[in-house]
């Protein structure tokens, strides 16, 4: 009996170990992780085929797909979702994963057409739109206004970004140009979540450039992330996007510029 009860003894700390091994061979996090998966439809009951879905907490976003929006390796949890599609009101829906029960259904409701209004506007606001109309004149590159649904079904101040002319939008804090500087040519201009700055290579040299941010004409520290924490999308007043410093008005022109983003509040 003696020496069956130390083989089993010996059986159970074997197994203990294997056991140990598999789950340290598993990664961490991988059993806190789920796909949240919803359709997405009209007034109608039509599927949509274009939108974005976005977990505000994570900055995580996915297209609307025919009609199916899919968010893959979400940590568990409690999260809400934000839906977005020109010419439809905002909508929202809250999360629990691991998911449970039925594919949930998300109805947006378009927004009915009206007349063009009469903006009342300060008189400091008014000077600021005079101001941008005119260097649109001289420079060349995109002016969103807050009466643009960009703006309007925008999120993240930083989402009406998406529809500027040379640029590409990746996330509320991250952009991608074609900025160029003096000597410089289709040169990469990447705007990083933390700092904004991108490194750019010229022959053996790297030449750090950044995406030069404005916040009611001033330079703005911290960059994009630094407009999502100052700037409520119903504070926009204009935005205007330059993907080349050499498009820019002059007085944004700076040498560690590759492309310039300028936000405007209203005067409330």
């Amino acid at each position: 009996m003696e020496g069956k009860r130390v083989t089993s003894r010996a059986q159970r700390a074997a197994l203990v170990a294997v056991v140990g091994i598999v789950l340290a061979a598993v990664p961490r996090g991988v059993h806190a992780q789920s796909t949240i998966r919803f359709r997405v439809v009209d007034d109608t009951g039509s599927a949509f085929i274009s939108g974005r879905a976005t977990i505000i907490e994570l900055e995580r976003s996915a297209p609307i797909e025919n009609g199916v929006v899919t968010l893959e390796n979400v940590p568990n949890g409690l999260w809400h979702i934000a839906v977005r599609a020109i010419g439809f009101y905002p909508e929202s829906v809250t999360v629990r994963t691991p998911l449970a029960g039925p594919v949930r259904t998300v109805n947006m409701h378009r927004m009915p057409e009206t007349l063009a209004g009469v903006s009342i506007v300060s008189h400091r606001d008014s000077t600021v739109l005079h101001d941008i109309a005119a260097r649109m004149r001289l420079a060349s590159g995109t002016l969103i206004t807050a009466d643009n649904l960009s703006v309007r079904n925008s999120v993240y101040a930083t989402d009406a970004i998406r529809i500027a002319r040379g640029f590409t939008w990746k996330s509320p804090t991250r952009v991608q140009t074609r900025g160029t500087s003096a000597g410089v040519r289709s040169a990469r201009c990447e705007s990083l979540p933390s700092s904004d700055s991108i490194v750019r290579r010229v022959g053996v040299r790297t030449v750090p450039k950044v995406v030069a941010i404005y916040l009611d004409g001033t330079r703005l520290p911290g960059g994009l992330e630094s407009i999502n924490r100052m700037v409520p999308v119903d504070d926009i007043l204009a935005i205007e996007a330059y993907p080349d410093v050499l498009t820019a008005p002059f007085l944004w022109r700076t040498n560690d510029a590759c492309a310039v983003i300028a936000y405007w509040t209203k005067r409330r």
